[in-house]
């Protein structure tokens, strides 16, 4: 049996037991990395690479950095807010919605995520609101408002597209506000779904609350002395206000968290036991072990076989609606077990060979590569904030694709009909 064959089989031993839900999903990520190396699809260092990445540390930083929030005042000072703009949880949704989205068109949709889970946490405890409804809605709208703007990420991708264009010989160049004109619409649409009707997908069942983590995070015993509880805060505050900051000026984006984790124990905001507790240990091996599988799916050469059919399939239809649902669906399908910027890498060299030599306006079927890789949505493999709510949520695998395919639907048929519309390719 070859390698190709070895890692789709692990690929639906993964699936399968992610659906059925018996193993602990960090196990069975950890288990189909022990399983690529032992078949040889991956060296030792390729298949637990995953658990070095940076990001599992921003996770780990996260996980502590909110737990200190959750030990001070500003629980109460959230309390407060709520009294002031209602005790609705629709009107939370629509608010939190939102706010993720704007935060990731400004950082990532990780900074988002890191930022929202703490708040969605308190605002669920304290109005006594759904937290399933609440944080995979939230989660979903950062993955999607990531890089839409003309600034950061969102002007990097169109500078990146721009870069292909030239390479290839093309006079066209897409403007940086390309992106917002086509996915900002889009955008508003599909949480429009999700606030009145997307959400009711998510099941509106009983939540366990003698979790360890709710245990440590939302601890109401715990007081703080004045100093350590302003200390909390600030920590809180300042490490995201970095984390912001460090993500435009181009410094990794784990610098931050990670600082404010040691002084949230420094500070005695939280003691060791508390911050080492306060780590969701099955989220980070869901995440790293699902870097292991994407390794194996670039390395055998099965990536590669997906633009192949890309390439195909654009090359037999000239219907410029087909054009820009392949573009979007290609890339969406890929990111559910891969990252959003290896797909982009893949898919948008494909979208700009095939405007220049069809001679297409290229810009509707570049963003859209873009548009389906940041549609993270499907799976808790999607994205680095899918899996860190799969706790704090008790979401089941297939609570992902419930919710997350019926609203991946919308968001593909708002962007291929807006997008030929404001940016026709004839």
């Amino acid at each position: 049996m070859g390698d190709i064959q070895v890692t789709l089989l692990i690929g639906f031993f993964m699936l399968i037991s992610y659906i059925w839900a018996k193993i602990p999903y960090g196990m069975t990520a950890v288990f189909c990395c022990l399983a690529l190396e032992i078949t040889g699809v991956l060296s030792s260092a390729e298949a637990w690479a995953g658990f070095g990445n940076t990001t599992v540390f921003l996770f780990a930083s996260i996980f502590i950095l909110g737990a200190g929030l959750m030990k001070t005042s500003f629980i109460i000072k959230i309390q407060k807010l709520l009294q002031k703009i209602g005790s609705s949880e629709k009107k939370m949704r629509w608010i939190c919605m939102y706010i993720a989205s704007f935060l990731a068109m400004l950082t990532s949709a990780t900074a988002a995520g890191a930022t929202m889970l703490p708040m969605v946490s308190l605002l669920s405890r304290k109005g006594n609101f759904q937290k399933r409804r609440l944080l995979k809605p939230v989660m979903d709208a950062a993955c999607m408002g990531f890089a839409i703007m003309p600034f950061g990420m969102g002007a990097a991708f169109m500078e990146q597209g721009n870069s292909y264009l030239q390479m290839m010989g093309s006079s066209v160049r897409m403007s940086l506000f390309d992106s917002a004109i086509a996915r900002l619409p889009v955008l508003i649409v599909t949480i429009s779904f999700i606030g009145l009707f997307g959400y009711k997908f998510i099941s509106n069942q009983k939540e366990n609350g003698d979790k360890n983590q709710e245990e440590i995070i939302l601890n109401e015993n715990c007081n703080l002395s004045e100093f350590k509880d302003k200390m909390g805060i600030g920590i809180f505050f300042g490490s995201i206000a970095a984390m912001i900051i460090s993500s435009l000026v181009g410094i990794p984006s784990h610098y931050a968290p990670l600082i404010g984790a040691l002084l949230m124990i420094v500070s005695g905001v939280l003691s060791g036991k508390e911050a080492f507790g306060a780590i969701d240990l099955n989220t980070v091996c869901i995440f790293a072990g699902s870097l292991g599988f994407a390794n194996a799916l670039t390395k055998t050469g099965i990536a590669d076989w997906i633009v192949e059919k890309l390439v195909f399939a654009t090359n037999s239809s000239q219907s410029e609606y087909v054009l820009v649902a392949i573009f979007l669906l290609v890339p969406f399908a890929m990111t559910q077990f891969m990252g959003n910027i290896p797909v982009i890498n893949l898919t948008m060299p494909i979208a700009a060979t095939v405007a220049c030599t069809t001679g297409i306006n290229p810009t509707a079927i570049m963003v859209a590569t873009v548009a389906g890789a940041t549609l993270s949505i499907s799976t808790p493999m999607a994205a680095g904030i899918q899996a860190l709510i799969m706790e704090a949520g008790e979401y089941r695998f297939s609570d992902y694709i419930k919710a997350g395919l019926p609203t991946a639907a919308v968001f593909a048929a708002a962007y291929i009909i807006w997008a030929p519309f404001v940016f026709p390719l004839y």
